[in-house]
């Protein structure tokens, strides 16, 4: 694949390489958002969800000169295979198999470092994945913080009729749950 123009970037979560659905998006030339809504609708078991997508948070520049807190996902080979399998077209299989050598090649890397004695590549990558891991701490620290307490309460027909419409439109669960100041699950179970 050495016609890409941007490198393939994989994380290490939980002992498995992910990638990030931002990363995704942008290497297969697709908006952000779409990409979540196409995780998001993918008709699988909870269980095999919640193995292969893990929700998390990113922080964006805003053009103020701030930050805010988008979502992201981070997947496994699994998870990625099963979002990109439907995605056509010559430039759309360069980074399927970019993506998935990326995956075996350091995947192979794991499985090599296992029970060896730690060298300065591995240090280096324990000390990246702990400055990530406590970002991932800091920033749910900070969403914690920010987010005011909602007590729960039972949806209101006017309200479960706005998310319905707002769907239609094309919102994002997310978008709705902000919008209207609920969860996205509450908002997934509102719209069914």
């Amino acid at each position: 694949m050495q016609n890409l123009i941007v490198p393939i970037h994989l994380e290490i979560s939980n002992g498995r390489p992910t990638a990030r659905s931002t990363d995704v998006a942008e290497h297969f030339e697709k908006r952000h958002d779409n990409v979540l809504r196409n995780i998001r609708g993918l008709e699988i078991p909870d269980e095999w969800r919640l193995l292969n997508f893990e929700e998390t948070y990113i922080q964006v520049k805003t053009p103020n000169g701030g930050t805010r807190m988008d979502p992201a996902i981070d997947m496994t080979r699994d998870g990625f295979t099963v979002l990109v399998m439907g995605w056509t077209g010559a430039k759309a299989m360069q980074f399927k198999i970019a993506y998935l050598e990326a995956f075996n090649r350091m995947e192979a890397e794991l499985q090599t470092r296992a029970g060896t004695l730690p060298t300065h590549r591995h240090i280096k990558l324990l000390e990246r994945l702990a400055e990530l891991e406590a970002f991932r701490a800091e920033t749910l620290a900070q969403r914690l913080e920010n987010r005011p307490h909602r007590s729960p309460r039972p949806l209101t027909p006017e309200e479960r009729t706005r998310m319905t419409a707002m769907h239609q439109q094309g919102f994002s669960l997310y978008r709705i749950a902000r919008e209207t100041g609920r969860h996205t699950k509450t908002v997934a179970r509102a719209i069914r």
